[in-house]
């Protein structure tokens, strides 16, 4: 049938369908979870702050950067895999939630500031745990087949949810996009 054939043209054997599928689900909603954090992020930093504070929000983001790949990697060394990624997720999910919450209990520019940096490791962090989980489901003479699908549920969300950002900007507000990026979050903890 039409499933055969597109299996074929892809160079998809049987027995890779069902985990190529889910993990190309879990890509775009990595990409859901991303479009909308980035644009809120930088958004709400230059409606709260000067752009003069944008060096020290990158020195933040690079602290954070090193904290969490510490964390990743202590987390690699005492835990399995499957509860590292599942950890990985709903500390971004909840870090991001709090930080929404934030926005609303606070005047202060620190959510802001804070989420700019938030924005830069999470991007990373999602990416470490999406093809964390296809190196362990394929192996590397799959990969080279099979990672470029995978990848293209990202790149899709990611230009979907480009030119989306307007429209949705207009329906729930800038700081709401939060909450979009946390539905993307949630997705891939559901598909995981």
């Amino acid at each position: 049938g039409p499933i055969a054939r597109i299996q074929q043209l892809l160079r998809v054997e049987a027995d890779e369908a069902r985990p190529l599928l889910l993990l190309w689900i879990h890509s775009l909603f990595v990409g859901i979870a991303i479009v909308p954090l980035y644009a809120a992020a930088n958004a709400l930093f230059l409606a709260h702050l000067e752009a003069q504070v944008l060096p020290y929000a990158y020195m933040v983001s690079a602290l954070l950067g090193i904290l969490a790949g510490i964390l990743y990697r202590q987390a690699r060394r005492h835990l399995a895999v499957s509860r590292v990624f599942t950890g990985l997720l709903l500390s971004l999910l909840l870090c991001l939630v709090l930080l929404r919450l934030s926005l609303d209990l606070t005047t202060s520019a620190w959510p802001a500031f804070l989420l700019l940096g938030f924005q830069s490791v999470s991007k990373a962090l999602l990416g470490v745990e999406l093809w964390g989980i296809a190196g362990q489901v394929f192996n590397v003479r799959q990969g080279k087949r099979l990672f470029g699908l995978i990848g293209s549920g990202e790149l899709l969300a990611t230009v979907a949810g480009g030119l989306a950002t307007p429209v949705i900007v207009s329906l729930v507000g800038t700081q709401n996009l939060l909450l979009v990026s946390a539905a993307g979050i949630g997705g891939a903890v559901v598909v995981l």
